[in-house]
């Protein structure tokens, strides 16, 4: 953790050898060492932007029983008195701070943790042991599937309350792995290898250049109306995330890879009917237009 530690009066000239460390109740639960009083601050002696980073090194949080909760829940709000040393030796206090704590399952394995992913995932999860299960129904019944809708970034999902489906999964991805379960968002298409797409037309009067998707496709989904999406709908791709064996699908709501009503048959040059494919990215290496038309067509 990081902490912002502000001095008054201001102090020249530096007084370098300071440590400073965190309890909560008698429980030393971080300190840093070899910092700096500088001026209005202590800070790092070699990074100095007017805060302290790295403080760790102690013990567990009492009570926190390493599972996750939220403010309000399970004993999640906490007082960390802060106390500082010259000498290692001598602490004097510094400041009581009441702050909000999270348990993660583990340590997070997202390489960047932001606050909005943290308080998402603990407002679905809210001390659940089905950590994936209830995230997924919680984006579901948050977030509108809206299959037409621009690509967002990552967690701006949240502000806009609409997405399409990989938007959906990478974002489930990313609150997983937030609370340190494993997770990979998962691209699922028809194809008749595993480096193949295949595609055939769904719609009459296909047009030349970027909006040719909304006629081509590589399968058609056995999916419900669902949200701004329409039953049994064409798609070239969807995505999923894969944590634990399980597939969630996080635009539905629900597990498990999605059913088809419609793949593309065997090519006539001799490539065999496509089945479902699923891989870390889309599209595939090879395309294959199989110029069939389907019965929608």
């Amino acid at each position: 953790m990081f902490a912002v530690f502000t001095v008054t009066p201001s102090i020249s000239p530096d007084v370098t050898g300071v440590s400073v460390r965190a309890k909560v109740d008698t429980t030393v639960v971080g300190s840093a060492t070899s910092l700096k009083l500088s001026g209005t601050v202590i800070e790092d002696s070699t990074n100095t932007d007017g805060d302290v980073d790295g403080i760790g090194g102690g013990s567990a949080v009492p009570n926190s029983n390493g599972v996750i909760a939220f403010d309000g829940v399970t004993n999640d709000r906490r007082t960390l008195k802060w106390k500082y040393s010259l000498n290692g030796t001598a602490w004097t206090r510094a400041y009581d701070a009441d702050v909000k704590m999270y348990f993660t399952d583990a340590t997070p394995l997202e390489a960047n943790v932001y606050d909005l992913a943290l308080e998402k995932a603990f407002g679905y999860v809210d001390g659940d042991a089905d950590i994936q299960g209830e995230i997924n129904t919680g984006m579901d019944g948050d977030i509108t599937y809206d299959p037409s809708e621009a690509h967002k970034h990552d967690l701006d999902l949240f502000t806009t309350g609409e997405g399409q489906c990989c938007c959906h999964a990478i974002v489930f991805t990313q609150l997983c792995r937030t609370v340190g379960v494993d997770a990979a968002t998962e691209y699922v298409w028809g194809g008749h290898a595993a480096d193949y797409v295949c595609w055939f037309w769904w719609q009459d009067n296909p047009p030349a250049g970027p909006s040719v998707s909304d006629y081509y496709c590589s399968f058609q989904l056995d999916k419900p109306i669902h949200d701004d999406a329409g039953a049994d709908p064409h798609f070239t791709l969807h995505a999923e995330s894969l944590s634990g064996g399980t597939y969630y699908d996080s635009s539905y709501g629900t597990t498990s890879l999605p059913g088809t009503h419609e793949l593309a048959p065997a090519h006539p040059v001799g490539n065999p009917a496509a089945t479902v494919r699923t891989g870390g990215g889309f599209p595939p290496s090879n395309q294959c237009d199989t110029d069939w038309e389907c019965a929608h067509y």
